[in-house]
């Protein structure tokens, strides 16, 4: 994420929606991921953008060194770039807000790990910590004492409410048959090539 000529690194667990964001110094991002992975423990996948800090030769041999599992943003899953986007968003409108209104950043990042998103009854902190975390706001003690919460069948209806909306309006096209004459967009621009359909498996087969 770019803020006032400033860097930072946005990482974000998908399940809780918790976010760490820390400046960078430099374009290897090995150091900083590390103290993330020491908080919350060392991830099975890692998402990436196709930025140059994801590029850089370090990157693959911390990858190793973690017996962690990399993966970057493609451009045909876009929801799962949208939702890096929406976290690197949220991360830099917390900045904004917190030199509009003299704040500490580290403040404002505190208070949006207390909040609930829609659609789920606890905060990041909640489903990470199993507790709510003390901020400048006051609070109860007994609301401080921990104990196990889970969210995941809220978040697969969340997940099943945007789908539907999301598809409200589509339909099942026809079935395609062996020698069928399709069309295929090029990846790379707006041209469209003629192929062959010549099988069917849990997705069609086209011969080039």
């Amino acid at each position: 994420m770019e803020f006032k000529n400033c860097t930072f690194l946005v990482a974000v667990d998908y399940s809780r929606n918790f976010i760490e964001v820390g400046e960078l110094a430099t374009t290897v991002t090995a150091v900083i991921k590390k103290t993330h992975f020491a908080i919350q423990g060392i991830p099975t996948i890692l998402m990436s953008d196709n930025e140059p800090q994801f590029s850089c030769t370090e990157f693959p041999r911390v990858c190793e060194q973690l017996v962690l599992q990399s993966s970057k943003f493609q451009p045909r899953l876009p929801t799962i770039k949208w939702y890096g986007r929406v976290c690197c968003e949220d991360s830099k409108n917390l900045t904004q807000e917190a030199q509009h209104s003299v704040q500490d950043f580290q403040i404002s990042l505190l208070d949006h790990r207390n909040t609930a998103r829609w659609g789920l009854s606890a905060s990041a902190a909640q489903l990470l910590m199993g507790r709510r975390t003390s901020t400048t706001l006051p609070i109860t003690e007994a609301l401080l004492m921990p104990h196990i919460i889970t969210n995941k069948k809220q978040h697969t209806d969340r997940r099943r409410s945007t789908e539907h909306y999301y598809n409200r309006h589509c339909k099942d096209l026809p079935e395609l048959k062996q020698g069928d004459l399709v069309r295929i967009k090029s990846r790379h621009g707006d041209e469209w090539t003629k192929r062959d359909h010549c099988g069917q498996r849990w997705h069609p087969i086209i011969r080039s």
